[in-house]
């Protein structure tokens, strides 16, 4: 006679087996689905990755352009320093003493120029992110530097009375300075928000304290209304050559080739 209780047991058993077999594989099944998930998203977080360093890569200014810009500032800050040392102004014409500087403030565009090209980014324009930062610092430079060239070629005209002086001279050496200082704390922001390296930091830090020698000049520059003089000429020259020390130090530095590769 056939044992139906046995036999209910052993169908329960095989029934409880392949339950369980069925658990196993759909678990298996889950497990490599959601493996497929991570690998899918690790491989699209690296292309994101990829995709980003070569943006960086292609927007980096080239060893060439790092020169311009470097030995831009640097030459430009050797007018600048020359044009306000006595050993220099006392025993040559005025007239080449205006020159001087008005050629440096050239040398000053020309690399805030490349700067300001090799730092555009793709970035929404008000973006609080470092590489828009520093778009926006060196495009506040540029157009400080084109002050600096309104001023510097105003200064070169003779017979100009203390009202002119005033208007094309004083006033775009003192917004070049205003632009120059906000350029260069726009700078230190941009650097600070990343972990960049000891010549960045260094160089933006320079920046800063050539850009405040320049605002003080520019200030001690003012020409008095009454008798047409500046206020104070000793402060105005120790303070372009300090600022024009501190921009020569950081165009050199800028100009050296670092250790980080740089697109050739």
């Amino acid at each position: 006679m056939l044992d139906f209780g046995r036999l209910d047991a052993v169908v329960e058993k095989a029934d409880f087996r392949t339950r369980e077999l069925l658990a196993n594989y759909k678990q298996t099944v889950l497990n490599a689905v959601r493996e497929v998930d991570t690998a899918v998203d690790a491989y699209a977080a690296q292309q994101d990755r990829l995709r980003h360093l070569a943006d960086a890569l292609m927007a980096a200014p080239t060893r060439t352009q790092e020169r311009v810009m470097g030995y831009g500032y640097a030459l430009g800050s050797v007018c600048f320093v020359l044009g306000s040392t006595p050993l220099y102004f006392d025993h040559v014409a005025e007239a080449v003493t205006a020159v001087t500087f008005f050629v440096g403030s050239i040398f000053f565009t020309t690399a805030a120029s490349v700067q300001m090209v090799t730092s555009r980014t793709p970035l929404p324009l008000f973006a609080r992110h470092p590489d828009r930062i520093g778009w926006w610092s060196a495009s506040v430079q540029w157009v400080g530097t084109l002050e600096f060239n309104v001023s510097t070629f105003s200064a070169t005209i003779v017979g100009l009375t203390a009202t002119q002086e005033k208007r094309l001279v004083w006033s775009p050496d003192m917004i070049g300075s205003i632009l120059f200082l906000v350029a260069s704390v726009l700078g230190v922001w941009a650097v600070w928000m990343v972990a960049t390296t000891r010549r960045d930091r260094g160089m933006a830090v320079l920046n800063l304290l050539g850009s405040i020698a320049f605002g003080v000049a520019a200030v001690a520059a003012y020409v008095l209304p009454t008798t047409g003089d500046v206020a104070n000429i000793e402060l105005v020259n120790l303070g372009t050559a300090l600022g024009g020390i501190c921009f020569f130090v950081a165009g050199i530095w800028q100009a050296r080739p670092t250790n980080v590769p740089v697109p050739a």
